[in-house]
């Protein structure tokens, strides 16, 4: 996904389908932070906050509760 964000990446296609609710997608809160972490890598705190936010309050997000055995 972070492959995804850069305007001119190969992978924009992804970052746009998504912002376009054209697929729903689960996601935990584990991993949002996870990939908050990420995000501010590569790119600024700012912009990993503001994705993730983006990420959790989308109306196609489904937030899961993941559960190990």
């Amino acid at each position: 996904m972070s492959a995804s964000i850069g305007k001119s990446s190969p992978y924009r296609w992804l970052f746009d389908a998504l912002r376009n609710k054209e697929f729903e997608f689960g996601i935990s809160t584990d991993i949002l932070a996870e990939y908050e972490e990420h995000l501010a890598t590569y790119y600024s705190l700012n912009l990993a906050q503001n994705v993730t936010e983006g990420l959790l309050n989308s109306r196609n997000a489904i937030l899961v509760s993941p559960s190990f055995f």
